[in-house]
């Protein structure tokens, strides 16, 4: 439960790694000045984009995720709405199946994020391998190892996404057909030629990790009672006050990484609207936790982070990858889907799997309402 539970929280992220691939643009006809880039692109903005949608829920089956781009690569002859009545009975996720109508980002994405794809599979298996061990030897050095490799599997978790989202958001090192391969660092700086880690994906990368440290820290202080509340109640306190130090400097490094980034919010109102949600949740959780209201923390951290998101998307829409140096080789919306039948059958199928995952979870808190209660020493996990 607890591994579904954290998979759910990757949307989260995910968004910032999907949705901040959105800032260049395709090689237009002629040259437009920006301001008329933004009275063209504004509108657009106002929408849900169906792709960003579906890699958003997509995201939390990275071996599902793989699965379709071997399955894409195996059916070439296969495109659009007939792709995706294709793989109707693959048992996946219907948000993975609906990809399989862009094999493109399919493609360039599982072969150019191979190996951080698998680091992060590598943690969930450690989560999980953590949680069914720990409770095979009653001893306090055995449970306190794999106590200890759970926490470390997750903050490594954390910081993977995180760093993904970065290097999404600088731009990948994309040619002409659309292909790209990372080392894992090359000069430690954000500028070509680019590796995976380098000092502004590693502070994605924390950022991240204190994001979520702190979100999990408001759920944690609403659903118990007592000493653990105390203590989750002061570490939110901590880690927000930080965060919101950290926010302020990753805006300064994302300007300096992507200068086109926080020039094109002014003509997008949907950005507007989760910034001012964003910076209204960070309010309400320092003002809920003073008051000892954690749900209201908690629902506060919800709006950060849904905020965060919502603002990113908008400012980068239609990119899905960046490439640099050169911006002409991007993948966009544009580029990157088939026929407009196609979008709908899969924006079809993220319908019918999102309301599964709403219902999924409201079930989930239904059966456990109420504050949690340790189990008994010898007892559970």
């Amino acid at each position: 439960m607890c591994t579904r539970l954290v998979r759910w929280l990757f949307p989260l992220l995910a968004l910032l790694i999907a949705a901040p691939a959105a800032l260049a643009q395709s090689a237009p006809a002629r040259t437009y000045t920006q301001a008329e880039l933004d009275q063209m692109l504004a509108p657009i903005a106002l929408y849900p984009d169906p792709l960003l949608s579906q890699i958003l829920m997509a995201s939390t089956y990275p071996l599902e995720v793989v699965k379709a781009a071997r399955w894409s690569e195996q059916h070439p002859g296969l495109q659009g709405d007939e792709a995706v009545r294709a793989v109707e009975y693959e048992d996946w996720d219907p948000s993975v199946k609906s990809l399989v109508a862009f094999p493109r980002v399919l493609a360039v994405g599982i072969s150019g994020f191979y190996l951080a794809i698998f680091l992060v599979i590598w943690t969930l298996i450690l989560r999980a391998v953590a949680i069914e061990f720990r409770s095979h030897v009653a001893d306090d050095l055995w449970r306190r190892f794999w106590d200890t490799a759970f926490a470390v599997a997750s903050a490594l978790l954390a910081i993977l996404w995180g760093a993904a989202i970065g290097n999404v958001i600088r731009g990948l090192p994309l040619d002409a057909g659309g292909w790209f391969a990372l080392t894992l660092f090359t000069s430690f700086r954000p500028v070509p030629p680019v590796g995976i880690l380098d000092w502004y994906t590693v502070l994605t990368g924390v950022f991240a990790l204190v994001a979520l440290v702190g979100h999990g820290a408001t759920y944690l202080a609403w659903r118990t009672a007592g000493p653990v509340h105390d203590r989750a109640r002061a570490v939110a306190r901590l880690v927000f006050a930080a965060l919101a130090v950290l926010w302020l400097l990753v805006t300064w490094a994302t300007a300096v990484v992507n200068p086109a980034l926080l020039p094109a919010l002014p003509g997008r109102p949907l950005a507007w609207l989760g910034l001012l949600g964003a910076v209204a949740g960070l309010v309400t959780v320092f003002v809920a936790l003073g008051r000892d209201r954690p749900l209201a923390a908690f629902l506060g951290s919800s709006a950060w982070i849904v905020g965060m998101l919502v603002a990113t998307a908008a400012c980068l829409f239609p990119t899905l990858l960046r490439a640099v140096p050169d911006a002409t080789f991007s993948i966009t919306v544009h580029n990157a889907g088939n026929t407009a039948r196609g979008l709908r059958t899969a924006l079809g199928w993220w319908a019918v799997g999102f309301p599964i995952a709403v219902a999924y979870f409201v079930m989930l808190f239904r059966i456990h309402r109420g504050k949690a209660v340790a189990a008994a020493e010898g007892q559970g996990y």
